[in-house]
């Protein structure tokens, strides 16, 4: 069983009728297959973009001005 395991889900593209792209608030990129129904590949977003966003419990959350 193969999912995203930190947070929110916040993006996904469909660039074909086969693969799903997500990513989400573990600092991964995962593409998944319909036709074989399993996760095809995996990604990592940068360190910096993961440490942005432990600011917040989520996506929808906002930040005070610094």
């Amino acid at each position: 069983m193969m999912s995203h395991s930190d947070g929110e889900v916040w993006g996904m593209s469909v660039p074909n009728d086969d693969i799903i792209i997500t990513s989400a608030d573990d600092n991964q990129i995962l593409a998944w297959s319909t036709k074989e129904r399993k996760l095809t590949g995996r990604g990592t977003i940068s360190s910096t973009a993961r440490a942005l966003k432990r600011r917040g419990a989520s996506s929808l959350t906002s930040f005070p001005d610094s």
